[in-house]
């Protein structure tokens, strides 16, 4: 009796995790099919209405496709868009309480927090940097002890031509000292690569000894495409970059891009 009471339960989680699994490739598949078009304005904005149009009742992937839609603004230089949909967006609708506390939406902040500012920085726009920064200050108490806020105000500071606010940081979260700090599992690498790359930046005029102890980071982080775009937008010339305009310097292609990889979506928790 008690044999076949553990049978069906454990069959019960198992199907839990097989419909969440399903459910997880679901959304990264139309995930993927929006962001490998963000270079294409029209191709992407039609995915965007379809999506938001098949998926009325999942109110945060709606709200991830509120960011994604910024993210392709700067991407393409559509300011005005930009800020028109940065004004619409409300943050607090991406910071839950939860049953082991405040959870956050760190794909879309991941987007807001990091990626858009560091497209900025690359475009050498200051103002459309600091209106990001108006608009998230309102989550900064929510978010203050989040790594991925910690991590975005180091970015800013860097930007701003402050290392001294952020080398720090970067080191401490590298060294796997961030105790007490929240943060999904799942993203920690992510985060990682991203203090890896930030440090090699900082490194390259200044120690070159240092700076090639980040160069497996810098090639690792250089074959995502959200790394490479972050890396390109630092201005650190890769060699595979170099390599590959010498052989395409004097034609053009029409190969599609590849996927976008995208972080994974998970709770903000903190380390064990």
């Amino acid at each position: 009796m008690l044999f076949n009471l553990l049978m069906y339960v454990f069959m019960a989680v198992m199907i839990v995790r097989i419909i969440s699994m399903n459910a997880q490739r679901k959304k990264n598949f139309r995930t993927t099919e929006l962001l490998r078009n963000v270079n294409d304005s029209a191709m992407f904005n039609e995915i965007a209405d379809r999506l938001e149009q098949e998926n009325q009742k999942d109110i945060v992937f709606l709200n991830e496709l509120k960011v994604f839609r910024l993210w392709e603004q700067a991407m393409n230089r559509r300011y005005d868009a930009f800020r028109k949909s940065l004004e619409e967006i409300n943050l607090n609708d991406y910071i839950s309480e939860g049953r082991k506390g405040m959870e956050v939406n760190e794909v879309a902040f991941f987007y807001l927090l990091h990626t858009i500012p560091n497209i900025f920085y690359g475009q050498e726009d200051e103002e459309m940097r600091k209106l990001v920064a108006e608009k998230v200050e309102t989550v900064r108490e929510k978010l203050s002890n989040q790594m991925i806020w910690m991590i975005y105000e180091a970015n800013e500071a860097m930007y701003d031509g402050s290392p001294e606010k952020a080398v720090p940081l970067y080191e401490k979260i590298l060294d796997g000292d961030y105790e007490g700090i929240a943060y999904g599992k799942s993203m920690i690498s992510v985060y990682k690569k991203i203090c890896a790359v930030m440090l090699a930046w900082y490194y390259k005029d200044r120690d070159e000894e240092k700076f090639n102890e980040f160069k497996g980071d810098l090639e690792a982080f250089n074959q995502m495409n959200v790394g490479r775009r972050w890396i390109r937008n630092l201005g650190i010339e890769m060699p595979a970059e170099e390599e590959a305009a010498e052989e395409t310097e004097a034609e053009e292609t029409s190969e599609e891009e590849p996927a976008e990889e995208e972080p994974a979506e998970t709770e903000s928790e903190e380390k064990e």
